[in-house]
């Protein structure tokens, strides 16, 4: 992963690849820059952010590039199910870098040292709530009540 360079020059670097064309806007390059002081910048308890702009303006360009500018290990993307091949493939293209899938049946098949060492994780939010309550051993009843998982 890159990391030293601004948002035009990784967007040079993006179009040098076979295939690519992209076009980046002020608008983007904007939001790259809070989403990266919003990474650096955070609370001791909160870093990072969500980018929920309407369909079609670029959230995933823009996602990718805060990965690049700003690398950290590790980075977790958690989309919906109808897309998650959809970031993969456009990771894939505009990094070179194929990510982790932990989504679906596959997901048993991915062990713990393969989630650490992935620089990009991709999962959906149903994976999330579902991993969460298996690892945290309870789940809610319909009254709001936990109980132990036997």
């Amino acid at each position: 992963m890159t990391s030293g360079m601004n948002y035009y020059q990784m967007l040079d670097r993006m179009n040098s690849l076979p295939g690519v064309q992209l076009t980046g806007k002020e608008y983007q390059r904007k939001g790259v820059e809070w989403c990266i002081k919003q990474e650096k910048e955070g609370t001791d308890f909160i870093k990072g952010g969500l980018i929920a702009d309407e369909m079609g303006l670029g959230k995933t360009l823009t996602t990718i590039m805060v990965i690049l500018l700003n690398y950290q290990q590790g980075t977790l993307l958690v989309v919906p199910p109808s897309i998650l091949h959809q970031w993969y493939d456009e990771i894939y293209r505009l990094t070179g870098h194929r990510a982790l899938i932990y989504h679906g049946a596959s997901k048993k098949k991915i062990t713990k040292e393969q989630l650490e060492n992935s620089p990009i994780v991709l999962t959906t939010y149903y994976t999330i709530s579902v991993s969460k309550k298996r690892v945290c051993g309870r789940r809610q009843d319909k009254a709001g009540s936990s109980s132990q998982l036997g």
